[in-house]
């Protein structure tokens, strides 16, 4: 959605000044690039960087529009479409944030608006492809987030947190004993007069000389005694936050899978779906219908989960969420949606909350790596004539 915004931004700040050239620059398979549509874009990039539209911008902005008409392109011969409930979510948004109603933007604009909607649908229909064709083919599996947590990346990046109580020491044989005595089970306030407290840091914020070696203790565990600067040194985890307090939910949900059949007939069965439940029928007699195994036999009842837990088209979704709330029809990799929030509470699961962490973390970075190499992929079997 924030991609989204920067895009409204952009179009409601150069639509109207831009000036229509009816020259073909570029043939891209099937469809063409106006001259006007490098203008159009080039003004945006000038207006909201400052940046200076030299010949190497310029080309820049010529290969993001080919590459979102092969995407638009690619869309239509898959049959994906922008429902009109999800476009008119998506301008009231971007409305809201401008504050203003959809009405208000819409007389602002005047004829500009059908060309901000325009730009609206094309950015939408884009993410529907990307997420039919990427999103569905990337998985994380269980040790590739067991190798991750074990990483300092790991552990920074789950927001794991330490306080440590520091002791430094003139002589070798003094650190030595007192860290002797620590593995015994003696505390370092018993052996050191008001040993140093650090406060609480994130791995990259720790002391140098400890940030390879704190990573991985538990609580009252000590550090080796390092030698630095003509002292030697070490610390206490006295203790750790994982960052693991975290709003669970408990999520009523209804999905038609676009497995065996397009975006269009899934979109129906749930529209249809929906309209059962706006006449009295309750989610839970109608989760017969629902292709999610795991739930349908529990009148669609999902297992309590943080929003990093499922994929991020869900979890936003369900975040936004009063309880007892039910969504519109919305779709994911997997399908299309009804969810209905049924409760909420805190917990403090630190492994499965950080484990969906992580998950959701490695699983946006595979995402964005299989994107570049499909767009690669994409620009390399086309028909590209610049005129």
């Amino acid at each position: 959605m924030r991609k989204l915004i920067a895009v409204f931004a952009m179009a409601l700040a150069t639509l109207s000044q831009a000036q229509l050239l009816d020259r073909v620059a570029v043939v891209v398979n099937e469809s063409v690039i106006l001259q006007s549509e490098i203008e159009q874009r080039a003004t945006q990039v000038r207006q909201q960087t400052g940046q200076a539209i030299t010949p190497q911008v310029e080309q820049q902005i010529i290969d993001q529009i080919v590459l979102e008409k092969l995407q638009l392109e690619q869309a239509a011969r898959q049959g994906i479409s922008v429902d009109q409930r999800t476009l008119e979510r998506a301008l009231t948004n971007f409305a809201q944030q401008q504050g203003l109603s959809l009405t208000a933007l819409i007389e602002r604009m005047g004829d500009d608006f059908a060309l901000l909607r325009e730009q609206v649908v094309n950015e939408l229909t884009i993410q529907q492809l990307q997420r039919q064709i990427i999103s569905r083919e990337v998985t994380v599996g269980e040790r590739e987030i067991d190798e991750f947590l074990a990483s300092q990346a790991g552990l920074s990046a789950t927001n794991v947190q330490y306080r440590l109580l520091y002791a430094r020491f003139t002589e070798q044989s003094e650190a030595n004993a007192v860290a002797e005595q620590l593995a015994q089970g003696a505390t370092l306030a018993d052996l050191v007069p008001e040993p140093r407290d650090l406060g609480w840091r994130a791995v990259e914020d720790l002391p140098s000389i400890f940030r390879d070696n704190v990573p991985g203790l538990r609580q009252g565990q000590a550090t080796p005694v390092i030698e630095s600067g003509d002292a030697w040194h070490l610390a206490v985890v006295s203790d750790i936050d994982d960052g693991s307090t975290v709003i669970e939910y408990q999520v009523r949900h209804l999905l038609v899978g676009t497995q065996g059949r397009n975006t269009e007939a899934a979109r129906a069965i749930i529209n249809d779906l929906a309209q059962r439940m706006q006449n009295g029928e309750s989610m839970a007699s109608l989760a017969q219908f629902s292709e999610d195994g795991g739930s349908a036999q529990n009148g669609g009842l999902l297992p309590w989960s943080a929003a990093e837990g499922w994929v991020p088209e869900f979890g936003e979704v369900i975040s936004e969420l009063e309880v007892g709330e039910r969504s519109q029809p919305f779709e994911s990799r997997f399908g299309w949606h009804i969810a209905q929030l049924e409760d909420t509470r805190v917990s403090t699961n630190g492994e499965e909350v950080k484990r969906a962490q992580v998950r959701q973390q490695l699983g946006e970075a595979k995402t964005q790596r299989a994107l570049e190499q499909w767009l690669l992929d994409l620009r390399s079997q086309a028909f590209i004539e610049v005129k």
